[in-house]
């Protein structure tokens, strides 16, 4: 079974600004998940997470994002995935079948990501496409 962990909610989004890099880190502590950033279980995930703008705090291109994986594959894993990146004015979502549409506009990645065995550290995302956050609505990052 996969195990997720999101020692820093969103862990770390790779931004730049008037051409300099810099890594922003979303929220404290530690969760265990199996749902986020998906899960390939069932072959089939479909997962959305907003961040807020005050956690953020930044407004600039988004070329990656980063999680903190730990899980108990004795061998490398390898989904095709797509993420998807929108601003929103959404803070929350009232239940599990709460969703935020997303469109081929809002695709900034598409293909494989490999998660190498035994791994317990940052897994980076980078994007095809980077991302214009603008900085005053919340972050939708969308897996699928």
């Amino acid at each position: 079974m996969l195990y997720m962990k999101n020692l820093l909610l969103i862990a770390a989004l790779a931004m730049t600004f008037m051409a300099h890099a810099q890594t922003i880190t979303i929220g404290e502590g530690s969760e265990m998940t199996t749902q986020t950033p998906f899960n390939t279980f069932y072959n089939y995930s479909f997962t959305e997470q907003i961040y807020h703008a005050n956690e953020i705090e930044f407004a600039g291109t988004i070329k990656a994002i980063k999680f903190r994986i730990a899980y108990s594959y004795n061998s490398e894993h390898t989904s095709d995935i797509l993420v998807y990146l929108k601003n929103v004015s959404k803070g929350s979502f009232s239940d599990g079948s709460d969703y935020e549409a997303v469109t081929a506009e809002d695709l900034v990645f598409s293909g494989p990501w490999t998660i190498p065995a035994n791994h317990d550290d940052w897994i980076t995302i980078e994007f095809d496409t980077p991302f214009a956050y603008n900085g005053t609505d919340n972050l939708l990052i969308a897996i699928d």
